[in-house]
């Protein structure tokens, strides 16, 4: 696993998921996206980011399925398509007075 100490975003918070008992660590990058691993009590809780959005989260049993769950959703917000709702929507904001 790839561990960069100071750079790990802010995971968010889900209840019910059970009690992390290891330490956020980047597992894989792929241009923009990054994908953190946590280690819960029964299974790894990864988080798909890209730039500093929190796009999806997921859990597995191994790293690995982790790497490859994650390689998928990459796969999906890299689509034309769903790039042009994302950047869309980022235009959108809310918090847009316009």
């Amino acid at each position: 696993m790839n561990t960069r100490s100071g750079d790990t975003p802010a995971i968010p918070r889900l209840d019910g998921l059970p009690q992390a008992v290891g330490a956020t660590v980047l597992i894989h990058e792929d241009g923009e996206f990054r994908v953190y691993a946590t280690e819960l009590e029964m299974l790894l809780r990864w988080d798909l980011f890209q730039g500093d959005r929190h796009l999806h989260t997921g859990s597995a049993l191994r790293v690995e399925s982790c790497i490859v769950s994650a390689k998928g959703k990459i796969g999906f917000f890299r689509r034309p398509t769903v790039a042009r709702l994302i950047a869309a929507g980022d235009e959108a904001s809310p918090n847009d007075p316009s």
